[in-house]
C-alpha cells in the first residue's frame, strides 16, 4: 500500500486498494451456492462468510494468494467425444438419414436380388444376394458418406462371401465379425445347415486382459472382495455373449479367469501360497464363481 501514497496517479490500478471485506462479501453473495469448485477448491456453501473470508483477504492484501488454474471446456469442431453418452444417440438420429432410409428408400429398390441392412450405431452390416449389387453399392457407399462429411474404416470394411454352403468342390464361405461375434456357418443338431456365432477372438483376449490387469493391480485385496468383482465381470460376460451356440467360448473364459485368479493370488508375495489343489479347496470351494449358462436363447 506504499505505493499509492507516493504515486497516487498510479495508485488505483491495483485491485488490492479496492478490495476489502465488505467486498468479498458482497461478491460472495452473488456467487452460486450450488457452483462449482472455485477458491481453495471449495464451493461457495463450503467456503461460508467467516474467518475463511478474512483469511482470503489477508493472503490477497499479502500476495501469498495464488488463484486456481483455469478450467475449460473444448467442444470438437468435428464428431463427437469417444466414450460419452451422446455420441450413440448423434449417431443413430444422423445415420438414420444418411444409411437407412437412403438404403431402403434409393438402393434397395434398384438391387437384381435380396439385400437387408443391420446398422447398431456406426456399426453397419449389408447383406446382398448377388456379389454384384454389393460391389456397386460398396462403391457408391463412400461418396455417400463423405457427401455428409464422414468416411468408412478400410480396416474393417470389407467384402464377404457368406453364403449356405454347398456340395463339396464349391467355393468355402468365409466368416466376419460383427458386434463382437464371429458369424460363421456350421450344422445343427438336426443337420441343418444355420449361422451360428462365437465370442470374436479379440474380444476374448481383450477381455481376459483386462481381467488380468485387474487382478494383477488388486492381487492384494481381501479375498471377498476380489470374489464380489470377479463375480460381477463374469455376469457381464455372460448377459452379453452368453447366446446360444456359444457355451464353449464363455466357459473358455470362465476357466481362463480362475487360472489367472490363481496365478496373482501366488504372487502376493515371494514364496507361493499354494498348489492348485489347494486353492480349490480353500478358495474355490469358498468362493464360488457363477458358472457359464446361456442367456439368451433363440432357435
Amino acid at each position: 500500500m506504499e505505493i499509492p501514497d507516493k504515486a497516487k496517479l498510479f495508485g488505483y490500478t491495483f485491485l488490492a486498494y479496492h478490495i476489502d471485506l465488505e467486498w468479498l462479501f458482497h461478491a460472495m453473495c452473488k456467487v452460486r451456492v450450488d457452483g462449482a469448485v472455485g477458491v481453495d477448491k471449495m464451493t461457495a456453501a463450503e467456503y461460508g462468510h467467516g474467518e475463511r473470508l478474512m483469511g482470503l483477504l489477508d493472503r490477497f492484501k499479502t500476495g501469498t494468494y495464488k488463484a486456481p488454474p483455469v478450467r475449460r471446456v473444448c467442444f470438437p469442431e468435428k464428431g463427437t467425444p469417444q466414450g460419452g453418452g451422446n455420441p450413440p444417440l448423434l449417431s443413430n438420429i444422423f445415420l438414420n438419414e444418411v444409411i437407412d432410409v437412403w438404403f431402403y428408400s434409393d438402393v434397395k429398390p434398384r438391387m437384381k436380388g435380396r439385400s437387408f441392412e443391420i446398422r447398431y450405431a456406426d456399426d453397419v452390416l449389408l447383406g446382398f444376394e448377388y456379389r454384384e449389387d454389393a460391389q456397386r453399392v460398396l462403391e457408391v457407399l463412400s461418396k455417400r458418406l463423405a457427401k455428409y462429411g464422414l468416411a468408412m474404416n478400410m480396416e474393417k470394411t470389407k467384402l464377404v462371401h457368406f453364403k449356405t454352403p454347398g456340395n463339396k468342390g464349391q467355393r468355402e464361405t468365409d466368416t466376419f465379425d460383427f458386434l463382437g461375434f464371429t458369424h460363421y456357418w456350421s450344422r445343427s443338431r438336426k443337420n441343418n445347415w444355420v449361422v451360428k456365432r462365437k465370442t470374436a477372438k479379440d474380444r476374448l483376449n481383450r477381455a481376459l486382459k483386462k481381467a488380468n490387469e485387474w487382478l494383477k493391480e488388486n492381487r492384494h485385496m481381501k479375498t471377498n472382495n476380489q470374489w464380489t468383482v470377479l463375480c460381477k465381470k463374469l455376469m457381464g460376460h455372460y448377459a452379453y455373449y452368453g447366446i446360444t451356440f456359444n457355451m464353449r467360448a464363455i466357459t473358455q473364459y470362465y476357466f481362463r479367469l480362475i487360472q489367472l485368479w490363481f496365478k496373482w493370488l501366488n504372487r502376493r508375495s515371494r514364496n507361493k501360497m499354494m498348489n492348485w489343489d489347494k486353492f480349490k479347496r480353500k478358495i474355490l470351494a469358498n468362493f464360488q464363481l457363477p458358472m457359464p449358462r446361456i442367456v439368451h436363447s433363440y432357435s
